[in-house]
């Protein structure tokens, strides 16, 4: 357990337990952990040798768009779409989720002012979400896109495109079609 807390930043601890009675009859219960644990939550954030990197934060990831000359993008595209959705982070974006299924990402550290804010999206869990003809997801989506795929082998559901938000306009007609559809995905 020490290894694996010390090395590789693993949230691992053990406790015991001691049992104690006083002559006068007050019983006592003793904890005692192996590593202390202040010592394992700071090791567990630090993440230790861990080549894994930690999610970020969204005040993370707005100070990533703000230094990448996104922010407005950023900010705009939060407030437009944070209304249909449950967010989240992870090690690179911000996460738009449809019944815990991510639908649209937001990638502020591969964005630029030259190209654009990143995102990628699902296509198909778009469409379900509010219920679009494929069409009407694709007159929505940026013309700056390219098609995704989340791995090789991954069906349908994992498709869908990556591209850049170059202007508020575009967020705003993607949002445009949440708003207009008749199923709301939160």
């Amino acid at each position: 357990m020490r290894y694996l807390s010390a090395t590789h930043g693993v949230d691992i601890n053990a406790a015991t337990f001691h049992y104690y009675r006083q002559k006068d009859g007050p019983e006592l219960l003793a904890r005692l952990f192996l590593i202390a644990p202040e010592q394992v939550a700071r090791r567990s954030q630090s993440d230790g040798q861990s080549k894994r990197r930690p999610n970020l934060t969204f005040d993370e990831l707005s100070a990533l768009a703000a230094s990448n000359g996104v922010a407005q993008l950023f900010e705009r595209a939060v407030a437009a779409f944070c209304q249909y959705f449950q967010t989240h982070t992870n090690r690179s974006s911000l996460v738009f989720s449809d019944k815990r299924k991510a639908v649209l990402s937001l990638i502020p550290g591969d964005s630029s002012p030259a190209t654009g804010l990143r995102f990628r999206i699902y296509i198909r869990r778009l469409q379900a979400a509010f219920s679009l003809p494929e069409a009407a997801a694709l007159a929505a989506l940026p013309d700056a896109r390219s098609p995704w795929i989340y791995y090789e082998t991954a069906g349908p559901e994992y498709e869908g495109f990556e591209g850049y938000f170059a202007s508020g306009a575009e967020i705003t007609r993607l949002a445009a079609v949440m708003a207009g559809s008749e199923q709301k995905a939160a």
